[in-house]
């Protein structure tokens, strides 16, 4: 889909949720390359205002901030409702809180902040956006999930378990709301270059394994309009046949946790936000 067509289906205004720094602001720019308006949204206003002046700057479009704890519980709403003046035809929903270590190591608190920003906020947002998107007889919402989510791991069990759940909502909604002509994706990525992996994995460049977040942005949003579930990369996306297509469940799992050893072995365990 090309830039004018992109635009003429999603815009003129994009909402990007978890977009104060790697793949989120990744997805803004590429909005606003594309033409749209942006709202990014996320908790910390310093970094917010950084990159909504860095896009009005480079890409000559409007660029909101909205200020927002995803975690709370009423954040979609507020966020449906800070939003209701500008014409919104794109939800991007980034945010995710990724404990990486024991299961039980972690409070319940944070379990429930894993379970609120990854799985209550972003169905919420599907629910009062794709409302709107409905309503306006247009529009398109991705979720991000991750390889995570195919098959569970130790260390990662509850990113792995709430990645798995926006796979399952995204092909459902992708069929239901279809017939009201808003289309809705779910970007099932692996590693990523982003200040997030390079916290817990150590390393912070682009390689043959971790792409680039300007990439994914760019790929995820070139195939909204598809729907269902997108890998991209041609390594993740075979990687994603082998773990659903050709090996045992309890092989996959096997697999997985040897590579979640690695990154155990390469973090500073704790909670990380991408």
């Amino acid at each position: 889909m090309n830039k004018a067509a992109f635009k003429a289906r999603y815009g003129p205004w994009a909402i990007i949720a978890g977009a104060s720094e790697g793949l989120g602001a990744a997805y803004a720019r590429e909005c606003a390359r594309r033409g749209l308006n942006v709202v990014v949204v996320a908790r910390s206003r310093d970094k917010l205002e950084t990159v909504r002046d860095d896009i009005v700057r480079r890409h000559g479009v409007e660029c909101r901030a909205v200020v927002l704890d995803l975690a709370h519980p009423d954040a979609a709403t507020v966020l449906d409702k800070s939003t209701s003046a500008v014409d919104a035809g794109l939800l991007v929903y980034n945010a995710a809180l990724s404990l990486i270590g024991p299961y039980a190591s972690f409070s319940e608190t944070q379990h429930r902040d894993t379970v609120a920003i990854n799985c209550r906020t972003p169905a919420l947002c599907a629910y009062l956006f794709g409302k709107r998107f409905t309503a306006r007889g247009r529009g398109g919402i991705l979720l991000m999930s991750s390889l995570a989510g195919l098959r569970g791991s130790p260390g990662i069990a509850h990113y792995a378990a709430t990645k798995a759940y926006l796979l399952t909502l995204a092909q459902g909604l992708g069929r239901e709301y279809a017939s009201a002509n808003v289309d809705v994706s779910a970007c099932c990525a692996g590693a990523i270059a982003t200040p997030g992996y390079a916290a817990a994995s150590g390393a912070s460049k682009a390689s043959f394994f971790v792409m680039r977040p300007e990439k994914v942005a760019q790929l995820a949003l070139d195939r909204v309009h598809k729907r269902g579930v997108y890998v991209p990369g041609a390594l993740n996306a075979l990687g994603a046949f082998m773990l659903t297509r050709i090996l045992p469940r309890a092989a996959a799992v096997s697999i997985l946790s040897q590579s979640t050893r690695k990154l155990l072995a390469a973090s500073d365990v704790g909670p990380v936000p991408r």
